[in-house]
């Protein structure tokens, strides 16, 4: 590593050290090490939700008529999660996807801050924004995506 190899003169000009830095490995072996160096590594979140997307058509498939049959309940009067299923059930009864939907329809607690950048596009004042984004597929845009419930399902 040149940059602390001490028989390396601090006067140095850059230059000779760019060449005896390809001297030690080929300029493009060189860049493309550099490029992989500086990019930072997708996290395990973001990789999920890029299975969840390559899913969406299975899921919209499948599980919507199964979701739409359940009638789900629970202990919690108030449970933002009961109200958002409420809310998917009501869209997909119209015959809606949740894509159509306003994103002010969607129950505020259920889009957790972790998720919001994986959920949500956002303007500079860091406000959410519509559409909310393009599926990797190029299909309509989606303006709600609440949690794994909402999705694009």
């Amino acid at each position: 590593m040149l940059y602390v190899d001490e028989s390396v003169d601090d006067a140095t000009p850059f230059g000779d050290v760019r060449q005896r830095a390809f001297k030690i490995m080929p300029k493009e072996t060189l860049q493309i090490t550099g490029q992989h160096l500086s990019v930072k590594p997708a996290s395990q979140l973001a990789l999920r939700w890029e299975v969840v997307d390559t899913l969406a058509a299975r899921i919209r498939r499948h599980l919507r008529p199964l979701y739409s049959a359940l009638e789900f309940r629970g202990i919690v009067a108030d449970n933002p999660w009961l109200e958002a299923l409420a809310w998917v059930n009501e869209v997909f009864a119209k015959q809606q996807r949740l894509s159509q939907r306003p994103l002010a329809e969607c129950p505020k607690a259920t889009l957790p801050k972790r998720l919001r950048s994986f959920l949500l596009t956002f303007d500079a004042d860091e406000e959410p924004t519509m559409p909310i984004r393009l599926p990797p597929t190029g299909s309509r845009p989606t303006l709600c995506r609440c949690q794994p419930i909402c999705r694009r399902i």
